[in-house]
């Protein structure tokens, strides 16, 4: 999809040939594109349209490049999709035009463009540099918005761990962790682009310029911290999950082993009484067989048992 955003004081669209690249600030936006549109784009651009269909790739590394009239800047982004955590945003600018490709919707385009449309902010003042500027100052903005995300949801998992640690939480756990490695990648991949912009790798970034993208490799650097202490929280939500797993265990076993205690003298009792042995005037008679008492004898013998072993582990402290 080619969405064309034609600034000449003032916000309009237009048609992608009735844009004039030397008349204002004109904004490409290309969202999976078809191939007819990629045709179109490279020969209003003079960029190949295989170079083109290279740009929209998703898994593309975060680089500054130079073309024969563009300057290229591929940064990761948020992807708008919950089925990939980040993509790449390729940023075509020459000195009057700007061309975003990604292969999904960006979170951050979007926003760009909403505000453009509220005239909040008026991009054509300084140029098509100064549009890149406000571009990634929003893919940070969404960024910071994630791990605000990422830290609700560590607390949602710390509360529920200590209340009930079960399988489906580590499993939220992991992904979450999955999540924080993708960005801690994309983050780190972005730092080197902004530090790249800074030291004047792109000729369509002119210099006046330049100090913007310093604020934003401060507010990358910030990111990165955050995500360091979110993963460091995550591993330790891991080894408090394992160790409330292994203390549910063991009070398990715990139980049962106080259980057995219980039910292993009476058993005892009941066995060596259920043998029946009956030797009428030997010495190693058991005169409880005979006895009219025996029976009762056995059931108090066996509740004795049972009071002895809980006052005992009373005592120690294991009940």
């Amino acid at each position: 999809m080619l969405d064309i955003t034609y600034f000449v004081n003032k916000f309009s669209k237009r048609s992608l040939e009735s844009v004039d690249f030397n008349k204002g600030l004109t904004w490409i936006n290309v969202q999976n594109p078809s191939d007819s549109e990629l045709s179109k784009l490279a020969k209003k651009t003079r960029i190949s349209v295989s170079d083109l269909k290279f740009f929209t790739d998703p898994t593309a590394r975060s680089r500054i490049d130079e073309l024969k009239n563009w300057s290229l800047v591929v940064f990761k982004a948020p992807a708008k999709s919950k089925a990939k955590y980040v993509s790449s945003v390729a940023i075509l600018l020459s000195e009057n035009a700007v061309i975003t490709l990604s292969d999904e919707p960006i979170d951050a385009i979007e926003n760009i463009s909403k505000l453009a449309i509220n005239r909040k902010i008026r991009f054509f003042n300084n140029g098509s540099s100064y549009f890149v500027f406000r571009l990634i100052d929003e893919i940070l903005s969404v960024y910071f918005e994630m791990l605000d995300d990422i830290e609700e949801r560590s607390e949602k998992i710390e509360h529920m761990i200590l209340k009930k640690p079960e399988q489906s939480i580590i499993d939220d756990l992991f992904k979450v962790k999955k999540k924080i490695t993708l960005l801690h990648r994309a983050l780190l991949a972005n730092r080197e682009v902004i530090a790249g912009i800074e030291k004047g790798y792109s000729k369509f970034i002119v210099k006046p310029n330049i100090r913007y993208f310093r604020e934003l490799y401060h507010d990358c650097i910030q990111l990165i911290e955050l995500e360091d202490t979110q993963r460091d929280i995550l591993t330790s939500l891991t080894d408090i999950h394992l160790s409330a797993t292994s203390h549910n265990l063991n009070k398990v076993m715990k139980t049962l082993t106080l259980i057995a205690a219980f039910v292993w003298i009476p058993t005892l009792i009941a066995g060596i009484y259920g043998m029946n042995f009956f030797s009428s005037g030997h010495s190693l008679a058991m005169p409880e067989i005979s006895w009219v008492y025996g029976y009762p004898f056995a059931i108090v013998l066996m509740i004795m048992s049972v009071v002895v072993i809980a006052l005992a582990f009373k005592k120690k402290g294991w009940l």
